[in-house]
Order: C-alpha cells, then structure tokens, then sequence
C-alpha cells in the first residue's frame, strides 16, 4: 500500500502520534508522509482516525 496526504489536512497531528515512523509534520505545519511503512497497521489506523479525512492509500 502506498499512503499519502491531501491538501484537506488540518495539521492536527493526530497521524505522527499514531505512527511516527510514516508520518511527519512540514514546516508549514501539515502532515506529510515521511516513508511508506513496511507494515501498514499503524498507517491504516492513522488513514481512519483522521479528523479531515486527509490521509489516503492507493494499494
């Protein structure tokens, strides 16, 4: 699965605490994807929870 971010993100970073090793926050304070995870758990749950429904996954 390959994650990524949209432009619909609020930068609440919800995502990095969830799974800090897939996400990151910019310098513009919006949430990027940092590195594709090798276990999609933790990014799925990031992908569901997040408020602005920002996070997003192609398989």
């Amino acid at each position: 699965m390959e994650f990524y971010v949209t432009d619909a993100c609020i930068g609440c970073g919800l995502c990095t605490t969830l799974d800090p090793e897939t996400f990151t926050m910019t310098e513009a304070g919006v949430a990027e994807v940092f590195a594709q995870p090798a276990e999609a758990a933790l990014a799925l749950a990031a992908e569901t929870q997040c408020p602005a429904n920002a996070i997003h996954h192609r398989d």
